[in-house]
């Protein structure tokens, strides 16, 4: 994959799907958080893949 590329993957036999994606040059680690619906089951994730306020926050 090169940046911009994605794919929306479907496990073989079930209905789920995996969304895969480029990530750019970065080191490749990313903390990654699923947010859950009132049942359990997961309706969210979100991929932090760059500190915002240490990024671009005031600087002391």
């Amino acid at each position: 994959m090169s940046h911009g590329d994605w794919l929306n993957w479907t496990v073989p036999d079930t209905d789920c799907n995996l969304p895969i994606f480029s990530s750019g040059w970065g080191d490749g680690y990313y903390p990654v958080y699923f947010g859950y619906d009132a049942k359990g089951e997961v309706c969210a994730v979100y991929v932090r893949f760059i500190d915002i306020e240490a990024s671009y926050g005031e600087q002391e």
